[in-house]
């Protein structure tokens, strides 16, 4: 079993939150800005678990790129849809 440091999102202890109770809490919306902050946590979380450099390099990308498309969830929801 992977150890997982705690982390508090949302009010969730991530790191004593079962795995099947995340991956509902994950299944929201492409667009919520919340969704993709509490992805980049979960990524966060096990690259700090990993031993390996490049693995986890690779997992701090992929949580930098969560940040990034929360961002972009953000700016889509303070822009009017345009018809």
């Amino acid at each position: 079993m992977v150890q997982r440091k705690s982390r508090n999102h949302g009010g969730i202890d991530i790191a004593q939150t079962p795995v099947p109770v995340l991956l509902l809490l994950v299944a929201k919306p492409m667009d919520d800005p919340q969704n993709w902050r509490f992805r980049a946590e979960e990524v966060r979380t096990a690259a700090d678990n990993m031993k390996d450099g490049r693995s986890k390099a690779i997992m701090e990308r992929i949580a930098e790129d969560y940040e990034r498309r929360a961002k972009l969830a953000e700016q889509a929801l303070r822009t009017p849809d345009r018809m």
